[in-house]
């Protein structure tokens, strides 16, 4: 039985969902526009195709003529053409299957300059080459792109020093370069629910910050499946990532802050997770399995890896090369080659309350030359499967519940407080639940476009 709580939130989006005139498809994983029923926005429809009196055959006359808050209905064909909106307009496809805008390799399939532009129902191909070119080239805030394919262009879905624009539901597949690529100082957009297979990187954020990617699925991209670079503060979470060369990875000083949390991160040709240069940021409650070489690569400072699932690795759970700073608490760390390698100098890292279990050759170990490493708080260390193997002869300190021989992982590195029983409180960390997350942000979105449901919401709640 729903609490009340639960009743409201789904009350909420049952009620948008009407005023919107939108429905659940049954043959696909994104919302889309019903074909019976025309949505409630302010303005006329245009007609593009199909066998109306006055329909145009070309979406861009449509687009020419229309106002801003108007509809361009485009019905199923294939229209070879190069699309430039600059109205706040709505731009929908009647299927987005059969629905096809094909670029014939010139210039970009659709470029929007305009704010507040909807585009959806669509399969977009076929751009030309260039870092400037792609599917979509979003120049502009308050765009949403909903429920599209985009493939086979030079970027996929491409979005230059803009912000708070959404990028919902498309499947973004084949591209040259990125699947989905933010850059150049855009902030505050939401890319949730995509699937994003087959580019060279599958998400890509270039000096870009306070942007929230949430339950994509980004698999088999040759390089990066996601790739945070020079950007801070994005959240990052619910995210599955699969069968990628690097998973997820961070790189240069500048990208801080940002939280990584309730991922699925598997089967990456290199690494899951991936810091590389990256101070500063969080990375909690992800599930980081049988990846071919490392679970996490750290190579930075003063980040937070808490409450972590790593297992099944083949090389390393976590390794550490030249980082300092770092804690690593309450994860559980089985079954790699390596539970956790430190090497290249790493000192002053924060090692304990984490599980090490059952890795294949050393639960801990120091690999070249390492320095002084904290592995207890001075009350708990880690629990160790080999402890009793490697030392039969320790006793248990019961009522404080560690043995009483300290655990030497390499040189001066040793756990005093080694744990009798694996750790199960919980640690500090920060959850993001994906529900909540999802419901908030596309709640503020629909607020934004339609503020007559803000005066509805307050009667009902």
């Amino acid at each position: 039985m729903l609490d009340s709580k639960s009743f409201k939130i789904y009350l909420v989006i049952g009620i948008i969902f009407l005023f919107l005139g939108l429905s659940i498809s049954p043959s696909a994983s994104f919302i889309s526009i019903k074909k019976s029923s025309t949505p409630m926005f302010n303005g006329n429809t245009l007609y593009v195709g199909g066998s109306g009196p006055d329909n145009y055959t070309n979406i861009i006359d449509a687009i020419e003529d229309a106002l801003n808050g108007d509809i361009v209905f485009v019905y199923n064909g294939v229209y070879y053409e190069n699309i430039l909106i600059d109205k706040s307009i709505y731009l929908i496809g009647e299927d987005r299957d059969n629905t096809i805008i094909d670029g014939s390799q010139i210039g970009n399939v659709i470029y929007i300059s305009a704010d507040w532009v909807n585009v959806s129902g669509f399969t977009l191909q076929n751009s030309s080459e260039g870092w400037d070119k792609g599917g979509i080239m979003i120049y502009s805030s308050h765009t949403t792109i909903f429920g599209n394919i985009v493939m086979n262009n030079y970027n996929g879905i491409c979005i230059i020093s803009s912000s708070n624009n959404n990028i919902t539901g498309n499947y973004v597949i084949y591209n040259k370069m990125a699947g989905i690529d933010v850059r150049y100082s855009s902030y505050n957009n939401i890319i949730i629910d995509n699937t994003v297979q087959n580019n060279d990187d599958g998400i890509y954020l270039y000096d870009s910050s306070d942007n929230n990617l949430i339950d994509n699925t980004v698999s088999n991209n040759y390089n990066n499946g996601i790739l945070i670079y020079s950007s801070s503060d994005n959240l990052i979470s619910d995210n599955i990532v699969t069968n990628n060369y690097y998973g997820l990875c961070l790189k240069s000083s500048s990208s801080n802050n940002n939280i990584i949390s309730d991922n699925t991160v598997s089967d990456n040709q290199r690494t899951g997770i991936y810091l590389d240069g990256s101070d500063n940021n969080f990375i909690s409650n992800n599930t980081i399995s049988y990846n071919q070489r490392t679970g996490i690569g750290i190579y930075a400072h003063s980040n937070n890896i808490r409450t972590n699932t790593i297992s099944n690795n083949y090389d390393n759970g976590i390794y550490l090369w030249g980082s300092s700073d770092n804690n690593i608490i309450g994860n559980t760390i089985s079954n790699n080659s390596y539970g956790i390698c430190l090497a290249g100098y790493s000192t002053n890292n924060n090692i304990y309350h984490n599980n090490f279990l059952e890795n294949m050759i050393f639960d801990a170990y120091g690999q070249y030359e390492i320095f002084e490493n904290t592995w207890d708080d001075d009350k708990y260390g880690n629990y160790w499967s080999d402890y009793e193997e490697r030392y039969p002869a320790a006793e248990k300190l019961w009522f404080q519940g560690i043995w009483d021989t300290p655990y030497t992982i390499y040189w001066e590195n040793k756990d005093y407080c080694p744990l009798i029983k694996q750790w199960t409180k919980s640690t500090s960390s920060t959850t993001i639940t994906r529900f909540e997350v999802t419901y908030n942000l596309l709640l503020s979105w629909f607020l934004e476009h339609f503020p007559i449901l803000e005066r509805l919401l307050r009667f009902i709640l």
